[in-house]
């Protein structure tokens, strides 16, 4: 009973390992894609549809990603579902993972991002020495300097965040700052640091303000 228990599994996985390979085959999604640039793909690896490893040499391909996006100089892609890294700029509209780099910006994110220089929008978790996300975003910022202003879209609410750093810079929302130097205008903020500094009052060691 077992064994014939163990055989149904096995041949279920078999069936739907290979209506997913048809799935993929019918929307041209390829396991491996090796890019010189964007606009030039090292055969036979087509720069498209990637479920596995898209490989970028000097720039990454503009399509959707769910694996790993390895580059050596920079990577772009439409969207990552998984990793994207690379010793240069990483970019990508959407990320749900984690990105690593000495760049990382992304329109949309929702996971990790560690780098020098990450900019981003969305629910995540920034590691760098400058971190920046806009006004709509629920993020924990940990490095040199925390930026929590940049407006990519002005209409929306402002949201929360946490930065841990030397200096730490907000404008709207709810947040708690904790560093040598914390900037706060507008919004609920509570600070912890040297110098803290919220719409023109300065105090030292403790800063609170609710709005």
């Amino acid at each position: 009973m077992k064994k014939m228990m163990m055989a149904a599994l096995f041949a279920a996985m078999v069936a739907a390992v290979s209506q997913d390979a048809a799935a993929s085959r019918s929307a041209d999604w390829f396991p491996v894609s090796i890019c010189l640039t964007m606009a030039r793909p090292i055969p036979p690896f087509p720069c498209d549809n990637v479920a596995g490893l898209s490989l970028c040499l000097l720039s990454g391909e503009d399509c959707p990603v769910y694996g790993l996006q390895a580059s050596c100089l920079s990577g772009c892609a439409e969207s990552i579902y998984g990793v994207q890294t690379g010793a240069g700029y990483q970019c990508a509209d959407d990320v749900y993972g984690l990105q690593i780099g000495g760049a990382n910006v992304t329109t949309n994110l929702r996971g990790v991002q560690v780098g020098c220089l990450n900019g981003m929008r969305g629910c995540g978790f920034q590691v760098g020495a400058w971190n920046i996300v806009d006004q709509t975003s629920s993020v924990v910022q940990i490095g040199a300097m925390n930026s929590h202003f940049w407006k990519m879209d002005a209409t929306q609410s402002s949201a929360s965040s946490l930065q841990i750093g030397i200096a730490n810079r907000a404008d709207g929302g709810s947040r708690l700052q904790i560093g040598g130097i914390n900037l706060s205008d507008d919004g609920s903020c509570f600070q912890i640091g040297i110098l803290n500094f919220h719409n023109g009052w300065i105090t030292p060691l403790l800063g609170w303000s609710f709005k």
